[in-house]
């Protein structure tokens, strides 16, 4: 799963540090959620975060509390394939 905050550079821009301090409180969010539902986060990029999932049931479960939840404006995408140890899907 990769959700990003959406319109971030206009948020950063009206209030940076409001803004940080609701991608953190997000950043907590989610982190809590991807446990819940058996995933954990494995790379967060300003913006965006990369979270993986054994289970799309998990994923669309974790993504709904977390959308729910969250401080700002999110989009989420779902990618549902198996990820071999080398990192190419198959």
């Amino acid at each position: 799963m990769f959700a990003d905050i959406v319109g971030s550079t206009n948020l950063m821009r009206e209030d940076e540090a409001g803004t940080i301090a609701k991608r953190d409180t997000l950043a907590a969010t989610i982190e809590t959620a991807a446990k819940k539902y058996g995933g954990r986060v494995s790379n967060i990029m300003g913006d965006g975060f990369l979270v993986e999932f054994s289970s799309a049931v998990g994923a669309v479960s974790a993504a709904v509390e977390f959308l729910r939840e969250s401080p700002l404006p999110l989009r989420v995408g779902l990618n549902v394939c198996d990820v071999t140890p080398n990192g190419n899907s198959i």
